[in-house]
């Protein structure tokens, strides 16, 4: 009988210093949140990768492009996050800039869609039909046979620059209402949602 007593007076206690050290557990909500890690990057880093070719999709001509997204054409989640904009956020204007470091024929696949004669339709063709398969997972596009295709000189400098400021795609940069130049990784919805709230708030205007 004074085990059991022992064994309930430890749980007792074991139950109270866990509500203390997670007090968000004891409030009925998870102990364990995700966490959306942001950096500041210097100034120049929107310019530097808007020298980078790339491809604009969502909003209209008007609206500015507050948020650019460095992507290698053949990264599951650079397609999820893709897809994350084009069907659930169609109204926002995401400029996608590729660089080459995936696999070997990135940097082709990439050239090709920029010098196709719709880069837009082609890049939706890359991730909205991303070959997501454990023996084969790559993008959609296929570039034609026989030609030569090489990323512009600016994106390839490109992607030294992007391996200093983290080196993950996809990687995303955006303004916020301080006019600091924000990076944020990932393709999680609530990374989405903090990135468009800092772009909203720094856009009045700004909407879908």
């Amino acid at each position: 009988m004074m085990h059991a007593e022992n064994r309930f007076m430890r749980g007792v206690v074991a139950m109270l210093l866990l509500f203390a050290v997670h007090p968000l557990l004891a409030a009925g909500r998870p102990a364990v949140q995700a966490r959306v890690l942001m950096s500041v990057l210097p100034a120049s880093a929107w310019q530097k990768v808007s020298r980078a070719e790339g491809v604009r999709t969502g909003g209209t001509a008007s609206d500015p492009v507050e948020i650019q997204v460095i992507v290698d054409v053949n990264c599951p989640y650079c397609a999820r996050l893709y897809r994350m904009f084009r069907r659930g956020h169609p109204g926002v204007a995401v400029r996608w800039v590729p660089i080459d470091y995936l696999l070997k024929d990135s940097g082709r696949v990439a050239a090709a869609i920029l010098q196709s004669p719709d880069p837009v339709a082609s890049l939706d063709t890359n991730f909205l039909h991303y070959h997501n398969d454990y023996k084969d997972s790559h993008g959609g596009y296929l570039p034609p046979a026989g030609k030569h295709f090489a990323l512009p000189r600016a994106n390839v400098e490109l992607a030294q620059d992007w391996a200093r400021w983290g080196g993950s795609t996809p990687m995303i940069l955006f303004r916020d209402d301080r006019g600091r130049i924000l990076r944020a990784s990932g393709a999680r919805r609530d990374v989405v949602d903090q990135v468009l709230m800092h772009v909203r708030s720094s856009l009045p205007a700004y909407g879908e």
